[in-house]
């Protein structure tokens, strides 16, 4: 069963009628208990993207919201397609991904089945949400951004996560600042630091 035909079946269990169809303006539309998918589209990520979209819209949403200049309509748009984002591309989800062994953003992409434009949505999201740094466990820290994944382990390569993000304390909780010195210290202790 591919991923469309799973949202395709969570939308039948919700009481849905889906239809692929020719849409001129949008890849997807829902007007109460219907969901038009864009017969064009080609991928099977990109529909069962479009189509949890509409799912949570129908789940989220309360009226016509395709006029995006008004705030209230954007703060639905906004929820509907966070709801996606925590179903398919969570945190926990990027970080089990990487655990098999997925390096890249095109790794993640395909381990997780969904699209570009979902994988960098969710990066800005969880940005917003919690900031780039997560601490996952077992030594693992995880640097987001939406050009570099950055996975590194509490060692020298430590560092480099650390200057991408100035604000942070290190696991020791000291400040940057502090964390310096102290570094500087050990390095003229051991003769490696300049006088």
């Amino acid at each position: 069963m591919t991923n469309y035909e799973q949202v395709l079946d969570e939308a039948y269990q919700l009481g849905l009628i889906v239809k692929e169809v020719n849409l001129r303006t949008r890849k997807g539309r829902c007007s109460g208990n219907r969901i038009a998918i864009d017969s064009k589209i080609k991928t099977d990520s990109e529909k069962a993207y479009i189509l949890k979209e509409e799912i949570s819209h129908y789940l989220t949403t309360i009226g016509n919201i395709t006029q995006q200049n008004i705030v209230s309509n954007k703060k639905q748009e906004n929820i509907a397609r966070a709801f996606v984002i925590e179903d398919k591309c969570s945190i926990n989800h990027i970080i089990s991904a990487i655990k098999k062994g997925a390096s890249s953003k095109h790794e993640i992409i395909n381990t997780l089945h969904i699209t570009d434009e979902l994988f960098d949505e969710a990066i800005q999201y969880h940005n917003r949400k919690q900031g780039g740094y997560f601490d996952c466990g077992d030594g693992l820290i995880l640097y987001l951004s939406v050009i570099p994944i950055w996975r590194c382990r509490r060692s020298s390569l430590w560092r480099t996560a650390w200057a991408a993000v100035p604000d942070r304390e290190n696991e020791n909780g000291m400040e940057r600042a502090a964390w310096d010195r102290e570094e500087a210290g050990v390095k003229k202790a051991s003769g490696r630091g300049r006088a």
